[in-house]
């Protein structure tokens, strides 16, 4: 059709509004339009009308599923939609001091050739002959409930809503609303909305419990208690004053003065609540007071290798103007470089089959796969952490602050005459994961060139050319705290050096321009626990192999002393670099082989505990061994 505008994502949860007096509450659950309920339209389609999700979308206006519902659907009418109005029957607030509307919308705040629609809220208190303004509403990706205060409404008996709609005169999408709900709110109600929990924190590491309240009550409040409990303990109390909390939906950010320390590791269960009310009143709706979050206390934590993942085309025009900048800033980033450059970056891009022609070659099922997962209908899509990557520099650097509870060491092999890849990673998890983790394996091209690409865009990076077995990844069950647990993966590809088939796994390149990411994922909430590249030692007609040259570590692991073992089939110049998992080289040297048996000693004393690699290169060939280093 002519446009695409996707409104999907998880449904956000209702706000918890809780009516001392109801004075309308109106669903849309009925086949006609409810009594007192007036629409003022120019459209050929009526304006406002009302069904399930199914009978009001369209094509490129898809609704998601929220019973019966009353909406104005411009996309499906192409026609008049610059004033469509829906108006409530007249409510008679004379005898309430405190008012409040909920209404749940859904609504995109769409521009397309040069039109922008708006969708906007306003209140007569003369029975619709006049009318003053309450809201503008801002678009989002899906349903919402909005909260809008009506207190300074109170007291009129000839009180009228009304919910306007315009396409701007162009062709665009529509607006939805349902559960209209006027009432008289409880004067106290506090409810603890949002708290700001880290997914894992060390033990014996100081813990802020913060978060966000709202006021739904009637009244601005200016002083409460704040409370958490850890796993049903003793409640930890503070008194928070100086506040000017607005009345219907005003919120304050708050952090609890007194930290919380873990003493021991596992799950921990805190619950947070307000009490005391402007001193001394209590919550009148206490059924939506508290907010219950989990914590996880790991044995330690390791600094973040942040994924970022990306769903793109070459057939797609917006992706290759995002990439335009994209791009430059992964490469700013080191994204996947190993070695001293490294700065804790790793990106997956999966390439996929649309829009029209659709013919990117380098589509395949495992790219398909994890679009699945993700429930990706718009490209470019870009990830960060399993989450939607909303402004890519400031989201990578708030990821690298947040530590991860898990090591991962990868390494791998590629062979230039055979075309196989032979992957091993380690997963070491510092918290009990007992279900939902899976280990995904990546096979990336570091760069290919394809002129037949259908936009700007000829120049492609990081593309994922196989998962290893396949794009679901490989389940960790019964992942223990500390116990390494170790999968090896192999991959011969049939093809190298040429566009690839569709559907296929063919490279375009070589054996040599290959990338290995590895990511554990919770599979159950889409977050990434954490991310590695593999260095990748290249063998090919040229490299020595294990034949003519052999490396070898011990002890393993190592405490203080490392012995390094070449034996050499020639007399060779050699360097040694020691790399730690996120890919910093700790430790290099330059050495003379000779043919035969080498030992050299390294000073392992300043290495943190921990698994690392030795990369041993002899003339143009590479060997690399792993070795853990204990204290």
């Amino acid at each position: 059709m002519k446009k695409l505008l996707l409104l999907v994502g998880v449904v956000t949860a209702s706000l918890a509004v809780n009516a001392q007096t109801t004075i309308l509450n109106e669903d849309f659950e009925g086949a006609n339009l409810p009594t007192g309920w007036t629409i003022t339209t120019a459209a050929t389609d009526g304006g406002w009308k009302m069904g399930t999700n199914t009978d009001l979308q369209s094509s490129s206006f898809p609704i998601p599923a929220h019973t019966r519902m009353i909406g104005t659907n411009d996309d499906g009418c192409n026609c008049d939609k610059s004033n469509d109005v829906l108006e409530s029957p007249v409510l008679d607030l004379s005898s309430v001091t405190t008012a409040a509307l909920s209404v749940d919308i859904l609504y995109g705040e769409g521009t397309y050739n040069g039109a922008s629609e708006t969708f906007s809220i306003s209140v007569s208190t003369d029975s619709g002959a006049t009318y003053s303004q309450l809201a503008v509403i801002d678009g989002a990706a899906d349903w919402r409930t909005e909260l809008f205060s009506l207190n300074s409404y109170a007291g009129n008996s000839n009180v009228r809503i009304k919910f306007v709609y315009s396409d701007g005169g162009g062709w665009l999408w529509g607006a939805m609303i349902d559960n209209f709900h006027v009432y008289s709110p409880a004067e106290y109600d506090l409810s603890v909305t949002s708290l700001n929990f880290p997914s894992f924190i060390s033990n014996n590491q100081p813990f802020t419990v913060s978060g966000t309240i709202t006021n739904y009550g009637g009244q601005t409040v200016n002083s409460f208690t704040l409370n958490y409990s850890v796993d049903n303990g003793a409640p930890v109390s503070q008194t928070i004053t100086g506040l000017n909390i607005a009345a219907i939906n005003g919120t304050y950010n708050f952090s609890h003065p007194t930290t919380y320390t873990p003493t021991s590791t596992g799950t921990k269960s805190i619950e947070v609540w307000a009490t005391d009310i402007n001193l001394s009143n209590a919550d009148q709706v206490p059924s939506n007071d508290s907010n219950t979050g989990s914590l996880m206390v790991a044995s330690q934590v390791v600094d973040r290798v942040v994924l970022v993942e990306e769903f793109t085309s070459s057939t797609c025009v917006p992706c290759a103007s995002f990439n335009q900048t994209f791009d430059p800033l992964l490469g700013d980033n080191h994204t996947n470089e190993l070695g001293a450059n490294f700065s804790n970056v790793s990106a997956v891009k999966y390439q996929m089959n649309w829009p029209s022609p659709g013919n990117d070659p380098s589509y395949n099922n495992d790219g398909s796969t994890r679009r699945s997962y993700y429930g990706v209908n718009g490209i470019p899509a870009p990830f960060i952490e399993g989450r939607d990557m909303i402004d890519p520099q400031p989201d990578i650097d708030a990821a690298k602050l947040v530590p991860s509870a898990m090591a991962i060491s990868a390494t791998a092999t590629a062979g230039v005459g055979t075309k196989k890849v032979d992957v091993s990673v380690t997963v070491t998890p510092y918290i009990d994961i007992p279900s939902n983790a899976k280990l995904f394996i990546a096979v990336l091209e570091k760069e290919y060139n394809y002129p037949g690409a259908t936009t700007t865009q000829k120049n492609y990076h990081h593309a994922m050319r196989k998962m290893l077995p396949n794009g679901n990844g490989i389940a960790l069950n019964g992942l223990v705290d500390g116990t390494p647990v170790t999968k090896n993966e192999s991959y011969t590809f049939s093809n190298v050096g040429a566009i690839p088939a569709q559907l296929s796994y063919d490279l375009w390149t070589g054996m040599d321009n290959l990338e290995v990411v590895a990511f554990v994922q919770n599979i159950a909430t889409k977050e990434i626990y954490q991310s590695s590249v593999a260095p990748i030692t290249v063998l090919g007609v040229n490299s020595i192999s294990n034949s003519g040259v052999s490396v070898k570590v011990f002890p393993n692991p190592v405490k203080d002393l490392m012995v390094l073992n070449i034996n050499a089939d020639k007399n060779t110049n050699a360097s040694v670099e020691i790399v730690n998992t996120i890919g910093q080289v700790v430790y290099t040297e330059s050495i003379s082989a000779i043919a035969g048996n080498n030992t050299y000693n390294i000073n392992a004393s300043n290495l943190n505990a921990g698994i690392y690699f030795a990369k041993v290169r002899l003339g143009e060939n590479t060997q690399t061994v792993k070795f853990s280093v204990v204290k």
